[in-house]
């Protein structure tokens, strides 16, 4: 007696069935834009290589989506951001954001990776005496080194990782950093070293 598949199984079946076609597709545009190459179609060359790296940046982006943590219990949050393509424009680099709200307090966690802004703030931090006139001081989460500056309502903790990766929570109408160091540990710092560096 035969048994019968599983929804578990057709499911998993289904997935690998739309990655398959999904990898099918950037391959065959990848194929024909060698093809091109060597019939000298340089112009379609370029266009087939544009639309494979299109596909495969969105799938990236959609991978670094998960990257930003969900909200915690009992706050609420926008949709996460991505933007990469935005970023060439300032030399390249990927931008993450999420945005989280409770009862009229916000966090927005905003991450930039591989960007030479980020430069700026690594001369930051091996400086010290750059951040005493912004009202900053050095902050430290787990093995991570960074700034903490408040101004009115709004905190603000930016650290650095691995000299490529900058991180930011924005924290407004918050009655301490309690949030703040919820969301930092809410993060998958190794999943996020492993995406960027």
């Amino acid at each position: 007696m035969t048994s019968r598949p599983t929804a578990a199984v057709l499911a998993a079946a289904l997935l690998l069935g739309t990655v398959s076609a999904w990898a099918d597709e950037i391959l065959d545009e990848i194929d024909a834009a060698i093809q091109a190459y060597k019939e000298q179609d340089y112009r379609g060359a370029l266009e087939g290589l544009r639309f494979a790296t299109a596909k495969i940046q969105k799938r990236l982006d959609e991978s670094h989506r998960k990257l930003l943590p969900e909200p915690l219990p009992g706050w609420s949050a926008d949709p996460p951001e991505v933007q990469s393509a935005a970023m060439a424009l300032m030399g390249g680099g990927t931008t993450l954001k999420r945005a989280y709200s409770k009862d009229g307090a916000t966090v927005e966690i905003e991450i930039v990776a591989n960007s030479p802004m980020i430069a700026m703030m690594s001369a930051a931090l091996q400086n010290p005496a750059l951040l005493a006139g912004d009202g900053a001081e050095p902050y430290r989460f787990k093995r991570l080194r960074g700034i903490r500056k408040v101004q009115g309502e709004e905190t603000e903790i930016s650290l650095l990782m691995g000299g490529q990766v900058l991180i930011t929570l924005r924290g407004r109408g918050l009655p301490d950093d309690g949030a703040l160091k919820s969301y930092l540990n809410a993060l998958d710092l190794p999943a996020l070293r492993e995406a960027f560096l």
